[in-house]
């Protein structure tokens, strides 16, 4: 089994409901979209905005250096608000630590709705 299916096995046993989300992932020090990424986003942002009184967390992982999850989850979340036209207060931000660069878009918990938008980047200057 890979390191990347392992780690992802290890992140969905740890938040249950990833289980049905829509997974993005970002090779190594790259946090740029690809056309599929662009284009899977493009489906999600379909999805949420086919259901506007519901709330939709992202959920952003990566390696501790260089603030890899806070850059790659901005850039999917202005993604879906610049081109998929999803309005940003239905999204809750939120990253982790992790070996795998990789977003997740989902539903947001009723745990997640009460607690505070987490997308404050980690510091001042980010780029």
């Amino acid at each position: 089994m890979s390191k990347s299916l392992i780690s992802l096995l290890l992140i969905t046993a740890a938040f249950p409901s990833l289980a049905q989300s829509d997974t993005i992932l970002f090779s190594k020090n790259n946090r740029k979209l690809n056309e599929d990424s662009k284009r899977h986003i493009a489906s999600i942002a379909r999805q949420i905005n086919a259901d506007p009184n519901r709330s939709f967390s992202i959920l952003a992982f990566g390696p501790a250096s260089g603030n890899h999850a806070w850059n790659n989850g901005y850039t999917v979340k202005q993604y879906l608000v610049d081109s998929g036209k999803v309005d940003q207060h239905s999204l809750r931000f939120f990253y982790f630590k992790s070996n795998r660069s990789m977003v997740v878009v989902r539903p947001s918990t009723t745990k997640e709705m009460e607690g505070t938008n987490c997308g404050v980047p980690p510091h001042p200057n980010i780029r």
